[in-house]
């Protein structure tokens, strides 16, 4: 009896740790955003052991969150709330590394993007997005891009920039390619996945693994 109630105890935890969930980077690092008609940084990064200074332009951030991971999405303009919601930079090519704390099963990758500026003609979409995996921060070795369609340029809505994928992965790279535009806005990053198993649950699979071997 205490075999079977083991055995049911696994198959509930495995059950448990396969349904995806979304999942929340501890941590980005990348270089600021820039300025222009308004401040287009990320004003609210922030946390125990970041560093870099938010309220300037260009400058590196790392081991910390900000508006890009904050679950607030922005409206079609770029220039509302004072930009507050949106990060934009000229000229440069973003790249973000996302820290998920420990290893995860990625199955959802997304990119909330400003389309157009109704107050400015220099703001489009990413012209792509590229999407490295890695381990140990280090060794970014397996790849995915994802290419903005023509039909996606021309919505003028910001919108979401979705891609699907089966990845193992702590650290995730975003690197976003310019668009026919020089400045690129994104206002949050969102990822599903599975979540590393909890300590209990490993132990509960230890135990019943145990369980089997003594049937």
């Amino acid at each position: 009896m205490t075999t079977r109630t083991g055995a049911l105890v696994v198959i509930a935890v495995a059950s448990a740790s396969a349904s995806a969930a979304t999942l929340s980077p501890v941590s980005y690092s990348m270089v600021n955003g820039r300025t222009g008609f308004q401040n287009y940084l990320d004003e609210t990064y922030g946390g125990p052991g970041a560093s870099g200074n938010p309220l300037a332009a260009s400058s590196f951030l790392s081991g910390g969150l900000g508006q890009l991971a904050d679950g607030v999405i922005g409206t079609n303009d770029i220039l509302a709330n004072g930009s507050f919601d949106w990060v934009g930079w000229l000229e440069v090519t973003p790249v973000i590394t996302f820290d998920f704390g420990s290893v995860v099963t990625i199955e959802t990758l997304a990119v909330h993007a400003a389309s157009i500026s109704a107050n400015f003609g220099d703001v489009d979409l990413p012209g792509s997005i590229l999407w490295e995996f890695s381990t140990d921060g280090v060794s970014f070795g397996t790849s995915l891009t994802r290419t903005t369609t023509g039909a996606e340029s021309a919505d003028p809505s910001s919108q979401w920039l979705s891609s699907s994928t089966s990845q193992n992965a702590r650290y995730v790279r975003a690197t976003l390619s310019d668009g026919v535009q020089p400045w690129i806005f994104v206002s949050e990053f969102a990822f599903t996945g599975v979540p590393t198993p909890s300590a209990a649950g490993l132990a509960v699979l230890a135990l019943a693994a145990g369980l089997r071997r003594r049937r």
